[in-house]
């Protein structure tokens, strides 16, 4: 007899997410109390809580959603904000790996602005990783193709906002892979 009033709850929370945060809380917290120990729920909550700026309990949410149900958190929205709540609290190797899921997914994200930003996150995730590896190894130098790949993707869209962020990063990380003369060549189209 809770099913329907749980469904509810969650599609009123999913819903609510963009425009209403603190009410998308309120009525994941009580699908929770509808339905214990689901999973979506959980994801609602961790959202939400992102939405807010309460980086660590999204954090906490998304791990016990996950802990539910493993595939939990696939829905491309949904992998994106996991993936940023992983950046931001400097879980870098995990966070590649969700974002490594997720891009070949972004077609499902609106708007285009999304879905190049969630490319220049990815760039820039696996920038880092790859740097945190090289110092590890003396002398050696990072690989940064993965991140080029998406930089170069994201510079193969049609234009948005963010389109010379794409190619400040992309000859960013030319220059840093050592191909300073393609890195120029970008560099000097996001100049003109």
């Amino acid at each position: 007899p809770e099913l329907g009033r749980y469904c509810d709850l969650v599609a009123r929370s999913k819903s609510q997410l963009a425009s209403d945060p603190k009410a998308a809380l309120a009525s994941a917290k009580e699908a929770d109390a509808a339905l214990p120990g689901r999973a979506a729920p959980r994801v609602l909550l961790a959202r939400a809580a992102f939405a807010q700026g309460k980086i660590d309990d999204a954090a906490k949410d998304f791990e016990a959603a996950r802990t539910l149900d493993a595939r939990s958190v696939e829905d491309p929205p949904t992998m994106h904000d996991f993936a940023q709540v992983l950046r931001k609290t400097g879980k870098l190797d995990d966070a590649v790996v969700v974002y490594r899921a997720l891009v070949p997914r972004i077609d499902l994200l609106a708007p285009a602005d999304r879905r190049i930003a969630v490319l220049l996150e990815a760039a820039h995730v696996s920038m880092a990783v790859a740097a945190k590896a090289s110092t590890t190894t003396p002398g050696s130098k990072p690989s940064l193709d993965e991140a080029i790949a998406y930089l170069r993707e994201a510079r193969q869209r049609p234009p948005t906002a963010l389109a010379n962020d794409v190619l400040v990063s992309l000859a960013l990380a030319l220059d840093r892979s050592g191909d300073r003369v393609q890195a120029d060549a970008v560099l000097a189209e996001a100049h003109a």
